[in-house]
């Protein structure tokens, strides 16, 4: 049933597509499931449909080669059509897609600073994490963007998270109540005082992450300069051959 779900997801987003563009060629890219693009015309009593089709009988799906878009760039897309004077239902029905969520997304970075912007655009944020930022002030939502960068981590936990262990001088209003259920005051301070101290030990590791990794860089190649050598590797094997297996190791690594 789920499969059945989501193709008649995409069948009506393929129509709604085709629909919206009454005014030009419709267009159709067929790749892994053709049969979608024939019905979208079919179903709007269409006889004519330009199509790509791709002829190569890969194994390989197509999705590897899609560029997705993240949630800032979708925003930025559809307030650029809206300033073009395209309707929010006119998007909302050419994407066949409810109009609230088109108008959540227009509205999805209302309340966030422009730096904190700038540093997610291109990521895979979601819409949810990215709505926790308004509860917290412009300097705690640069933070909040550098962790995440930082750490590679753009759930929706990991900005309640953020957002629990922010004190409560840097939020614009109390926290919301489903993230403190089951904590006491107590706790909240304590979780509060692990967050900043957490936050300052990843601080600490990137200002030194590049001093570090020059000297591994360095060591690397000096150690497969020494193994090189037919002397010195033979000394090692009979007397520290557990030393030499980290050595090969090391020197066997591509990246560090």
């Amino acid at each position: 049933m789920g499969t059945l779900k989501k193709i008649a997801r995409q069948t009506a987003r393929g129509i709604g597509a085709v629909r919206g563009m009454a005014d030009r060629q419709s267009s159709c890219v067929g790749g892994t499931r053709p049969h979608l693009c024939l019905n979208a015309p079919q179903e709007l009593s269409r006889t004519e449909a330009f199509c790509l089709l791709a002829r190569d009988n890969d194994v390989l799906t197509y999705n590897d080669k899609v560029n997705r878009l993240s949630v800032i760039q979708e925003h930025a897309m559809i307030r650029r059509a809206i300033d073009h004077g395209v309707t929010p239902e006119a998007i909302a029905q050419a994407l066949a897609v409810d109009l609230k969520h088109i108008r959540g997304k227009v509205n999805l970075l209302d309340g966030v600073q422009a730096e904190a912007v700038n540093l997610l655009k291109d990521r895979p944020i979601t819409a949810g994490a990215l709505r926790l930022f308004r509860r917290v002030k412009p300097t705690r939502q640069t933070e909040m963007a550098q962790l995440m960068v930082a750490s590679d981590n753009y759930s929706n936990a990991y900005a309640r998270a953020l957002l629990v262990g922010t004190p409560p001088a840097h939020l614009t209003g109390q926290k919301p109540a489903q993230l403190t259920r089951g904590l006491s005051p107590d706790e909240i301070a304590r979780l509060e005082k692990e967050m900043e101290h957490l936050e300052q030990e990843l601080r600490v590791h990137q200002e030194t992450f590049g001093e570090n990794s020059l000297r591994l860089n360095a060591a690397q190649r000096y150690v497969k300069r020494l193994l090189e050598n037919a002397k010195i590797k033979r000394f090692l094997a009979n007397r520290y051959a557990e030393l030499l297996e980290e050595f090969e190791a090391l020197a066997a690594l591509e990246t560090i």
